[in-house]
């Protein structure tokens, strides 16, 4: 299969370093699916540590990354909270008037 053109998000052509690491991407994507079956028979065979192992390593690949939140970070607003925070600041709009 020939590499298609891809194209910059702004619809210019990619330079050839970014074009090489899209042709790369597009490669590795197609190896990856053609080759699950297999990945996924050694995967039944491993022993579970290193199954877990597997298994956590991929994981980043397919799941955004958990964000560390600071220990002194405030607590998620309750949805009340939220509105009556709005509230309060249409109202001080409002006496600037």
């Amino acid at each position: 299969m020939a590499p298609r053109k891809a194209k910059a998000p702004s619809g210019q052509q990619l330079t050839k370093a970014q074009q090489a690491e899209a042709d790369l991407k597009e490669n590795f994507q197609q190896f990856a699916s053609e080759n699950f079956p297999s990945f996924c028979e050694a995967y039944k065979k491993l022993p579970p540590k290193e199954a877990c192992k597997v298994y956590t390593d991929i994981l980043r690949y397919i799941t955004a990354p958990v964000q560390a939140q600071p220990l002194d970070a405030n607590p998620v607003d309750t949805e009340q909270e939220e509105v009556d925070k709005h509230k309060a600041r249409i109202q001080a709009m409002r006496d600037k008037m």
